[in-house]
């Protein structure tokens, strides 16, 4: 007997406990209400100036376990006059540190809140209820921790539309987004089953299975989110008469971050299936990669450009300040040679191209020489392309493998979908194909074998190895740059005076490139006698 009622004592000491911390916790939230509109309304003005509205909150009801408020949106029309449309979001607020609605969801861990939100059935939201049964388009659950991180799950309502020929079904969404109190640190998730438009029986479009996920993070200052960021999508379907469009399996995979002060990312797109008029075209891929840029350069030219925006909204007032923009400049462009700082590589590896007749792929990758102040005046004053190139790039490379019958299947099928017949649309890919790899072979731009069309092309030290033949880069464009495009043309600079540039053989630039003096101005002629 004595066990028991001290069970029971026990139950209703946690239960007491438990109400008053639940009590506590509205009567925090109701007292820091206003202030929380304040902070909301701040970071409004402050992040979408020209956003025309206002938030305010109103009929807050509070409760032991649970409280209710009403938050509004309301337009701000130019003159601050705020009697324009409301929309209306309805929240009840389930206090800590055990919320009522979290625990239903078998959620146990102990959070200051959790808030379900949904919007009002009013004159502006009316037609959005009718197209989705009566339901709030839009409706979240949103758990505050002690910490004041955040974890926020979004439902957007299904959605079955018919009026005068037109469609819209939907399947509704699911997202979820949790970050931390100063938005450093974010993951979020979401997926959506179907969407489907059609206009009467010639127009539509459908999309099946697409979701994503992201998990990514910024330090101090940075402007830049690093991390992991994929999405995926099943079908996507678009009928304009008699043009159909159609792309299956699509799939985007980046990843981006940081050590030793250098940016990295690398992306790797994929598309299964491309089709047009239901002909298959075939599959794409393509993985690329950034390596070794400065990452305090980084930040500090994104830096500069946001001030260059706001600094360009007042170009044509008197208050705009030229000698301001001008060292804006400058600094921009200190800050752009500065992200070369580590002698950043690009690469794509490979972009690829495969139907049924084979693959076709291309690499190029490209790593630069790390600037500073005399290799950039030499740039802006270099007049040729030969002069540039080893100055800015240490390492170029570039590789082409055509396979021919995949290029003959690409032209057959391309014919094809314009109408042409199979037999007649082969005979025309094998034909287009063949004067391809002539005309490259002819001028020796390319190597052609029964089954493929190549091209390589590697460029360091100030030398290029072209097809297994070796050139400096003077005698490669002799050959090839035949109407003059990338010849000298640094007449136009007469007066600069460059020195010769030294390699050594990693392909960095031992000797700086010096520039001389500027012209004289033009004497004036003497006075006519």
């Amino acid at each position: 007997m004595k066990k028991s009622l001290v069970a029971v004592g026990v139950i209703v000491a946690l239960g007491a406990a438990w109400g008053v911390a639940s009590w506590q916790t509205g009567k925090k939230i109701e007292a820091n209400l206003d202030e929380y509109i304040a902070k909301a309304n701040k970071a409004i003005k402050d992040n979408y100036p020209d956003a025309p509205v206002t938030l305010t909150a109103k009929d807050f009801s509070r409760g032991i376990f649970s409280s209710d408020v009403k938050l509004i949106i309301k337009e701000t029309k130019k003159s601050g006059d705020t009697s324009g449309e409301e929309l209306v979001i309805l929240n009840t607020i389930d206090h800590g540190p055990f919320p009522l609605s979290q625990l239903k969801s078998m959620v146990f861990s102990p959070n200051m809140a959790a808030i379900h939100s949904e919007l009002e059935n009013n004159d502006i939201t009316k037609q959005a209820f009718e197209i989705t049964g009566g339901k709030s388009p839009v409706a979240t659950d949103t758990r505050i921790s002690y910490d004041q991180s955040f974890d926020i799950d979004l439902a957007v309502s299904k959605i079955n539309y018919k009026k005068d020929g037109e469609e819209l079904a939907f399947s509704g969404a699911d997202l979820n987004v949790k970050f931390d109190k100063e938005f450093k640190n974010v993951k979020g998730k979401g997926s959506s089953n179907e969407l489907t438009y059609r206009k009467g029986d010639r127009e539509s479009i459908v999309m099946k299975g697409l979701s994503f996920d992201s998990d990514v993070a910024k330090s101090g200052d940075s402007y830049f989110y690093l991390g992991d960021q994929n999405l995926s999508l099943k079908e996507l379907a678009v009928v304009n008469y008699s043009d159909t469009v159609s792309l299956k399996d699509l799939k985007l995979n980046g990843t981006s971050g940081s050590k030793d002060n250098k940016l990295t990312a690398d992306v790797d797109y994929s598309l299964g299936s491309l089709s047009y008029r239901d002909i298959d075209l075939g599959a794409i891929s393509l993985k690329g990669s950034l390596k070794d840029l400065d990452a305090t350069s980084a930040n500090t030219l994104m830096a500069s450009v946001e001030e260059y925006t706001k600094l360009s909204e007042s170009m044509y007032t008197e208050d705009f300040d030229d000698a301001k923009m001008e060292a804006l400049d400058e600094k921009m462009k200190s800050n752009a040679l500065g992200l070369f700082k580590y002698s950043p590589s690009f690469a794509i590896a490979p972009l690829s191209w495969k139907n049924s007749g084979g693959e076709s792929k291309v690499n190029l990758n490209v790593t630069f020489n790390a600037l500073n102040e005399e290799s950039f005046k030499a740039l802006e004053h270099a007049g040729s392309f030969e002069k540039v190139l080893p100055v800015l790039v240490k390492e170029f490379g570039f590789n082409m493998d055509l396979s021919k019958p995949m290029l003959t299947d690409f032209v057959a099928v391309a014919m094809q979908s314009q109408g042409m017949g199979a037999k007649e649309a082969k005979e025309q890919g094998e034909q287009g194909v063949a004067q391809m790899a002539s005309m490259g072979a002819m001028m020796e731009i390319v190597k052609v074998t029964d089954k493929a069309i190549t091209m390589d092309l590697k460029y360091s030290n100030n030398n290029i190895d072209f097809n297994g033949k070796k050139f400096t880069v003077a005698e490669f464009l002799e050959k090839y740059d035949q109407y003059g495009a990338l010849s000298d043309n640094s007449g136009d600079d007469e007066g600069y005076e460059e020195e010769a540039i030294e390699m050594d053989p990693n392909g960095d630039v031992t000797e700086e490139v010096t520039i001389g003096e500027e012209p004289a101005a033009d004497v004036a002629a003497p006075a006519a006698q």
